[in-house]
């Protein structure tokens, strides 16, 4: 293929490229892209720049984004028929032209196998991995609902925190939090954002998952709290939220240590590793770093929070009540009840923590 300085006339990834540049030269810590109606005669791409919010707006319209989803499988299928030499083997200018490609197909095209790999691979030999996190976690918390729930971009954002932040850590083994690194207070604080814009959003939410485990299981790190602040924020603001309200209680059975298939986890994390030539390797679980708050005390607090604002959901209740180990904790859930004259679904709330105190016997 041949390699043509890119100018304004022969740009033939001129969408994708001023997206490109959108995300990467704002240092906003949430940069929402979402479809909108731009009149013709204005820029392509508009954005918003939410000083307030630390949020900036990004609005495509929808001819704009077809026709960047055209320009990216045109150059591809160009590319296609007149290149003959293996990735390795290309100029540098051609590889970010590839990855700029890449892009503009991943942010209109869902779940496209071939295209991830090939991002993957450019990504690897490009080494721009930081570069792709912030990218690949603003398509991630877009208001495009195919984007934002995209199994294959989660699953590389899982390979990438790997590779960028958690390696980092154990190649510092006197070095063991993760409130100093940026890239995790990023990929969390958006995480929760992606499941503040899509309603019991399972893939969000599993990413979430995956972290809390990764942190206090496989690793044995701590974060200075701050995604137990992302969760219990997030949590109280959507209280109709199954899926945040799990994993607030997955957060709190990792403090308990009754986590299972924490052996796959490990698996995952070597695996991945290997896969990307790198030595570090874990063959046992680490020893659970406590957060500054016992089980009982998140249990305790966030059942006196939703009997004080008069929860009508029974879940978050049911949740927390599951999670009690002694009757001492439920009796004080019990004089909870009473203490603030909790009205919505009394009788069953109490029902359930007679119930489980019979299971703990």
């Amino acid at each position: 293929m041949e390699v043509r300085a890119v100018t304004q006339d022969n740009d033939q990834l001129s969408i994708i490229r001023e997206l490109y540049e959108a995300i990467t030269s704002s240092c906003r810590s949430q940069k929402i892209i979402q479809i909108v109606q731009i009149p013709q005669n204005e820029n392509r791409i508009a954005t918003y720049d939410d000083k307030a919010n630390d949020t900036l707006e990004i609005g495509i319209s929808k001819p704009t984004y077809l026709a960047m989803f055209k320009q990216s499988h045109d150059y591809w299928y160009r590319y296609m028929e007149s290149s003959q030499c293996t990735l390795d083997k290309l100029e540098i200018t051609i590889l970010r032209e590839l990855y700029l490609m890449t892009l503009g197909y991943l942010i209109t095209a869902n779940d496209h196998h071939s295209i991830m790999n090939l991002h993957e691979l450019i990504v690897q030999i490009l080494g721009n991995f930081e570069t792709d996190i912030e990218i690949i976690s603003c398509f991630l918390t877009s208001r495009l609902k195919r984007i934002n729930k995209s199994s294959l971009l989660w699953h590389w954002m899982k390979k990438m925190t790997i590779l960028v932040i958690f390696n980092k850590l154990e190649e510092k083994q006197g070095s063991q939090h993760l409130s100093d690194s940026q890239f995790y207070n990023k990929i969390v604080s958006r995480a929760f954002r992606s499941c503040e814009l899509h309603y019991m959003n399972y893939y969000a939410n599993n990413f979430i998952h995956w972290i809390i485990q990764f942190n206090m299981i496989v690793l044995g790190i701590e974060d200075g709290d701050y995604l137990f602040h992302q969760l219990q924020k997030h949590c109280r603001q959507a209280l109709l939220d199954s899926s945040l309200w799990m994993n607030m209680k997955n957060y709190i059975k990792c403090i308990q240590g009754s986590v299972q298939h924490d052996n796959q986890i490990i698996e995952e994390y070597n695996r991945i590793n290997l896969s990307y030539g790198v030595p570090l390797r874990i063959h046992s679980k680490k020893q659970l770093i406590s957060p500054n708050k016992s089980d009982e005390d998140i249990i305790v607090g966030e059942f006196q929070w939703l009997v004080k604002v008069q929860c009508k959901n029974v879940a978050p209740f049911s949740n927390l009540i599951e999670l009690a180990q002694t009757k001492t904790v439920l009796k004080r859930l019990n004089e909870l009840i009473q203490l603030h004259g909790f009205k919505h679904n009394a009788a069953k709330i109490e029902s359930l923590i007679e119930l489980r105190s019979r299971m703990i016997g």
